[in-house]
């Protein structure tokens, strides 16, 4: 008996990878699995690999004061070395930091001076150790939400606190 080709014995697909430019390549995988009474049946499959072509973070720039690391989330706490900060270079720092030190999921504080590191996982705080805290992180961003949040414990608090730098604006 001859053996036929059958020309839908395997399935189709197609794979596209899409670069995003030191964050990550995301392959997308869309499989036909044939026709069915009403439209085609798709399944679509997605992986998310790590660019390894991107520049390391110069690790000069930064020092890992603390990590947490749960089940679901990893905490760092880093301390920049002094340098002009602006939005772009802080979300670009955040964003490679990911790629190349998170393990899973991860939330990121920045700060600015290495006396609070005994602050940064104490809790509670007291009135004096808030404003300390306040004054030096400069950003902060979770895993659920990927933006950096700027000076984010300058909020109420701080200012009933009496807060001496309230609403500065040194981050454009």
């Amino acid at each position: 008996m001859e053996k036929t080709k059958q020309a839908d014995a395997r399935p189709w697909y197609k794979k596209k990878r899409v670069i995003f430019p030191g964050i990550f390549i995301l392959t997308i995988v869309i499989v036909n699995l044939g026709k069915n009474d009403r439209n085609q049946n798709f399944r679509t499959e997605s992986t998310i690999e790590k660019n390894r072509s991107v520049k390391k973070l110069d690790q000069t720039k930064f020092k890992i004061l603390t990590t947490n690391h749960y089940p679901a989330a990893e905490n760092f706490h880093i301390l920049l070395k002094p340098q002009a900060f602006t939005q772009d270079s802080l979300q670009n720092f955040i964003n490679r930091f990911r790629n190349e030190f998170c393990t899973k999921e991860c939330n990121i504080n920045l700060y600015d001076d290495k006396s609070i590191k005994s602050l940064v996982t104490k809790y509670p705080l007291t009135d004096k150790e808030y404003l300390k805290l306040a004054d030096h992180c400069i950003a902060y961003s979770e895993f659920e939400m990927t933006e950096v949040l700027f000076y984010p414990y300058r909020d109420a608090q701080y200012k009933r606190l009496g807060g001496k730098k309230w609403k500065k604006v040194s981050i454009k």
